[in-house]
């Protein structure tokens, strides 16, 4: 479901500011009912709960990937070294937050939702800081695989089905414990491994752990198993435990050839939730143009008609809250005909070498820096002659632009023309030509190329 609302624009400060935002709804797949408690069943303190196959409700139903087309060998050998993240084929919202990568944690038995996390293989008491903010443990422990008494050992990854029921299914093939995977390989300790599946549901996000044979022939195998999630709702750690260093088949009537499953449910949704998701605005932020400045709202809940009735209702109308910020104007005076107020534009001369220069450092401790950099080429007045005397604070720069510099030289009552090329310094007008220019606060000089002008106070 997607609506949007606009704000129209506003006269703000004698300056158009527009200010336009727009709402994206995103609807969620409907989770009406959570399942009912019973003996086989937990839960955490966010609200997601398990049942286990010895329910009644919960199908063992095992969906085999290898040797299925489309079906990706993820490894194929020991290593305690993580891959990913890869992406996956829907959007996963866990514990409230949505993700679209994945990575698996080597041949360990835990996946991780937006990155991959590496050289876990010591299995701790879920929510574990080990593995992250997000993860799924199917069957976590210091694993291994031997193919040459498994030929098709490894991790493997499916899409199974059609948009928008489909599932993602991880399956961990003959996982056996690390020492004799990898130390006495082949044998029948290393070649009776486990074999399960973990399988993410899209639309409900339901979280299902497959297990096909739970029955290692190594005693650390499936004694030391750890299987549960966690996440990081609003930053904080929690999860749910469904076994901890025991093996799942310990908890279920079974065969001994396995068939068990545990699901783990997402909490039912409130009757009315809406979120706010993400927001985009404009950097900068235009005075005189239109901006746009996008939400994005989630609405997570059900929205029933009244108690009990669990029929979605379309939101059509939303109400946007958009508030202005101003901007704080300041206007900074400065008299430029006190030549003694230490705020004054030109207020103490500063003596330099006895040369304008370009270079970095002058000699006496100027350094010359224009606005673009250190190299730009910039003539700065702190580049003083003798003859020029204090027209000028450190502060301010003359800049080369291509053609010869002009001062209008009030201690010697005279116009000097520098030359870029050169450095040399010429009198132009005035001082030993016997003019006398009477310059006082002189704001800019300039010329036409056949008289010489002088704007001041």
């Amino acid at each position: 479901m997607q609506e949007t609302s606009n704000v129209n624009k506003q006269n703000w400060a004698t300056k158009l500011m527009a200010i336009v935002v727009v709402v994206s709804m995103v609807g969620s797949t409907f989770v009406l009912f959570a399942p009912e408690a019973s003996a086989r069943t937990g839960s955490d303190s966010y609200g997601y709960t398990f049942k286990d196959s010895s329910e009644t409700e919960v199908d063992a139903s095992w969906t085999e990937l290898v040797g299925t087309a489309g079906t990706t060998t993820l490894l194929s050998s020991s290593t305690d070294g993580g891959q990913g993240p890869y992406d996956l084929p829907f959007t996963f919202e866990m514990y409230e937050n949505e993700f679209t990568s994945w990575g698996n944690g080597g041949d360990n038995g835990y996946i991780t939702l937006g990155v991959a996390i590496s050289n876990q293989w010591t299995s701790y008491h879920i929510p574990a800081t080990q593995l992250g903010n997000t993860a799924v443990a199917g069957a976590w422990f210091d694993g291994g695989f031997c193919r040459t008494s498994n030929p098709t050992a490894g991790v493997y990854y499916n899409t199974i089905g059609t948009t928008p029921n489909r599932e993602f299914i991880v399956q961990y093939q003959d996982q056996g414990a690390w020492y004799p995977s990898v130390y006495q390989c082949p044998s029948a300790a290393a070649a009776d491994a486990l074999t399960w599946q973990i399988i993410l549901h899209e639309g409900s996000n339901k979280i299902s752990v497959n297990y096909k044979d739970t029955n290692g022939g190594y005693g650390s195998d499936n004694e030391q198993a750890t299987t549960g999630i966690q996440g990081s709702p609003g930053g904080s750690s929690t999860g749910l435990e469904y076994v901890y260093r025991n093996s799942p088949v310990a908890f279920n009537t079974l065969d001994d050839n396995g068939g068990s499953t545990v699901e783990f449910y997402a909490p039912p949704p409130a009757r009315n939730d809406i979120r706010l998701k993400s927001t985009s605005v404009p950097d900068p932020i235009s005075l005189d143009k239109s901006n746009v400045i996008a939400a994005t709202v989630s609405n997570n809940g059900v929205n029933c008609d009244t108690a009990g009735d669990c029929s979605p209702v379309a939101e059509t109308d939303i109400d946007v809250t958009a508030k202005v910020f101003s901007i704080a104007e300041a206007t900074s005076d400065y008299t430029f005909d006190d030549r003694t107020d230490p705020e004054g534009f030109t207020h103490e001369a500063i003596q330099g070498a006895d040369a304008w220069t370009q270079a970095l450092n002058d000699g006496k401790g100027n350094h010359n820096e224009g606005d673009e950099g250190t190299d730009d080429g910039a003539w700065s007045s702190g580049r003083k002659s003798g003859t020029l005397g204090g027209l000028f604070d450190v502060p301010q720069k003359i800049h080369y632009d291509g053609t010869d510099v002009l001062v209008a030289n009030f201690g010697w009552d005279n116009v000097k023309k520098i030359s870029t090329a050169t450095g040399t310094v010429t009198d132009v007008i005035g001082g030993d030509n016997g003019y006398h220019l009477y310059l006082h606060m002189v704001i800019d000089v300039t010329e036409d190329g056949t008289n010489y002008y002088t704007l001041a106070r």
